[in-house]
């Protein structure tokens, strides 16, 4: 993943983020679920809200790619406000997870290497705030409010 596929997003919406189930801390999901990998490049993966819900997204994702604990959602704006654009990416027909036009990417390129961790755990806090997108575990929903 080198480029974003699709056309910058500017329209506010939620940005639907999985969260994985060994990246909790206290009990609740901890802000490298907001954080690229450096296999990423900078580009975090999300699902855009105007293309999927949170439990499709839940659903598609544990269906393909592994384990979720849930959703967890940012907006656009509060991504912009971070100085991280959003960006679509759907992912083509014929790709080994399949096709996914809710495919998405927030964008910490800009930001530089030592602003990743600190802009993640801001990101994390506004999602937190929000409480669960979607959660299929009630126990689990229940820990992190």
């Amino acid at each position: 993943m080198t480029e974003p596929r699709g056309e910058r997003i500017w329209a506010d919406q939620p940005l639907f983020r999985q969260i994985r189930p060994t990246w909790f801390k206290h009990g609740r999901p901890s802000s490298l679920n907001f954080q690229p990998l450096p296999k990423d490049a900078g580009l975090l993966s999300v699902s855009a809200g105007s293309r999927t819900t949170a439990q499709r997204s839940f659903e598609r994702f544990t269906s393909f790619a592994g384990a979720s604990s849930g959703v967890m959602a940012v907006t656009v704006a509060e991504c912009s406000g971070h100085g991280l654009p959003s960006f679509y990416d759907p992912i083509p027909a014929g790709d080994r997870f399949g096709p996914d036009p809710s495919h998405a990417l927030i964008d910490f390129r800009a930001v530089g290497d030592r602003a990743i961790k600190r802009t993640a755990k801001l990101l994390c806090r506004s999602a937190l705030q929000r409480g669960w997108a979607y959660c299929p575990d009630p126990r689990r929903g229940e820990a992190a409010d």
